[in-house]
């Protein structure tokens, strides 16, 4: 009998065919190799659209063979592998599914950049200074469609890098997913403001 394609199975699908271009298969050449990074991703950003716990998903992907075909996999992943996959490769979770988000909407082509801070603050200052540690604010830099406010791409750091170091690094990794025709920032406008004086 011929199943339909549910919304998680196709999400799952795409999921793991985008991060296997996008992530390497293994984190380190003395890797286990049980399971891949894409699969770890893939299974990282199911666990989001579910909304389930660690342990809860160990228990679904059990009971779902569609998903093991169509991620690969061997066998199950315990729920502390799954939740110590997330700590190291959050970032690459978090990228997967914006792109995914982004795609969701037309993109007019037309964007702006701009970059934000964000402290830090959660671990108390008498700790840090007691142990000698410096913990740098986060410097987030965004590229968002103007018409439909979508966020096309994303940069973070914790170096104290200028605006024209992150913006071309970051033009290039969106430039494969996202057609930019159009690209407005702070220093730009300013050089067109004084051009056109």
């Amino acid at each position: 009998m011929k199943y339909s394609e549910s919304r998680i199975y196709k999400l799952s699908k795409t999921v793991y065919e985008f991060a296997k271009k996008t992530a390497k298969p293994y984190s380190s050449k003395f890797s286990k190799r049980t399971f891949t990074q894409p699969q770890h991703i893939a299974i990282n950003c199911l666990k989001r659209k579910i909304n389930e716990d660690y342990r809860d998903m160990e228990a679904l992907i059990a009971e779902m063979p569609r998903i093991q075909e169509v991620l690969e996999l061997k066998e199950i992943p315990d729920f502390t592998t799954i939740k110590k996959a997330f700590d190291r490769l959050s970032t690459h979770v978090f990228v997967v599914l914006l792109v995914l988000t982004a795609s969701v909407f037309e993109q007019s082509g037309i964007c702006g950049a701009d970059s934000t801070g964000f402290p830090r603050s959660y671990a108390s200052r008498h700790y840090t200074k007691r142990c000698k540690m410096k913990l740098e604010s986060l410097k987030v830099t965004f590229i968002v469609d103007i018409h439909t406010q979508c966020i096309v791409g994303v940069h973070i750091t914790v170096t104290r890098k200028h605006d024209t170091q992150i913006i071309l690094c970051l033009v290039k990794r969106v430039k494969g997913r996202a057609e930019i025709k159009v690209l407005m920032a702070d220093k730009v406008m300013t050089v067109l403001r004084y051009a056109g004086n």
